[in-house]
């Protein structure tokens, strides 16, 4: 069996985002601050009532 080289992300963060909008930015600094080079965030906005749906966008 061979291994097919792809250009996935080996290490997927999932974040859920409903009421944080206070605490967001924070985390996505801590976040993009990680050294590891293979990663990829997920935001997952369940129709928050606060703004924090807005920020992943920019």
């Amino acid at each position: 069996m061979t291994r097919q080289k792809t250009n996935q992300a080996k290490v997927s963060i999932l974040v859920p985002i409903y009421r944080m909008q206070t605490y967001l930015e924070e985390c996505l600094d801590s976040l993009l601050g990680q050294t590891l080079a293979d990663l990829e965030i997920i935001m997952i906005d369940d129709c928050s009532p606060d703004r924090c749906g807005e920020v992943p966008a920019v």
